[in-house]
């Protein structure tokens, strides 16, 4: 018999299933699950936007509407990495790569690398906001 399986997080959305009292939740067997999720919710969150931690997430969404030469702009890839380091503090590689596509800014990617736990798993994710 092997040992018990933790739920570690909801899955988002979150999927409630017809019939069952409880949401779909993240297996501790699959964290990369829940880590993608803290990512995303780093580089969406607005600052303020948490109550609770005023100085919480990146806010890509009004990094958007900014000139290239902006210093929110500029100083975005340092940002997203400080915010990750702050409040995801479990990557022993990261690399982050921002592009602004478009003549007009019209779209922004953000393509994170990284590499976590005992065994060095090397995964990516990528987040694209448009106007």
């Amino acid at each position: 018999m092997g040992s018990p399986q933790y739920q570690i997080s909801p899955y988002y959305p979150l999927q409630i299933t017809e019939g069952v009292e409880m949401y779909e939740t993240i297996n501790q067997g699959r964290p990369i699950d829940a880590i993608k999720f803290n990512l995303k919710n780093i580089l969406l969150t607005t600052p303020g936007e948490k109550l609770s931690d005023p100085e919480f997430g990146v806010g890509l969404r009004h990094a958007l509407f900014e000139l290239e030469t902006s210093d929110a702009i500029v100083n975005l890839k340092q940002r997203i990495i400080s915010q990750i380091k702050k409040y995801a503090n479990y990557f022993s590689k990261l690399n982050v790569l921002v592009e602004i596509s478009g003549q007009y800014s019209n779209a922004m990617t953000v393509r994170l690398e990284f590499e976590y736990g005992i065994k060095l798993l090397n995964d990516s994710l990528e987040v694209t906001v448009t106007k």
